[in-house]
């Protein structure tokens, strides 16, 4: 493994560019990734151990986002979504359906129709409602909430 000697960050041996501070690292020793001793030494005496931030790469990272307008992720806070409108249920509509029917029984003819009727169009309660999914994540939300 590589040590980036700006910033003190480990790298991988194939590694060119230190992805923390920008720096090569083409001329950085290999060093056992085992021997703790020598990788603290080295990190311990780098001259800008500050610049070890988190890279935009890790997970995690939110960096200095600024919303500008655009819709994005409140948890990631990645612009890359996906809108699904949810529409008619139809297991909704046929419990609706089974239960207000069988309590309208208890009322007659008319009132098992008038239950399974209304039943049928509890499917659609919810329709409207848009759900927002970050792809980046998987976060699911509601407009406006977070």
């Amino acid at each position: 493994m590589k040590i980036c000697m700006n910033c003190g960050e480990k790298l991988l041996d194939k590694a060119l560019v230190c992805p923390v501070c920008g720096k090569s690292v083409k001329n950085s020793p290999i060093i056992d990734k085992n021997d703790t001793s020598k990788i603290e030494e080295i990190i311990s005496s780098v001259p800008h151990p500050e610049k070890r931030a988190k890279p935009k790469w890790k997970k995690g990272y939110k960096g200095d986002f600024k919303p500008n307008g655009t819709v994005y992720c409140p948890k990631c806070h990645s612009t890359v979504i996906q809108t699904s409108a949810r529409g008619y249920s139809p297991l909704s509509g046929i419990f609706g359906a089974l239960f207000l029917g069988f309590i309208g029984s208890f009322f007659g003819l008319i009132g098992t129709i008038v239950g399974t009727i209304i039943g049928i169009l509890c499917g659609f309660s919810g329709s409207k409602k848009v759900r927002i999914t970050c792809l980046k994540c998987g976060h699911k939300f509601y407009p406006g909430k977070r």
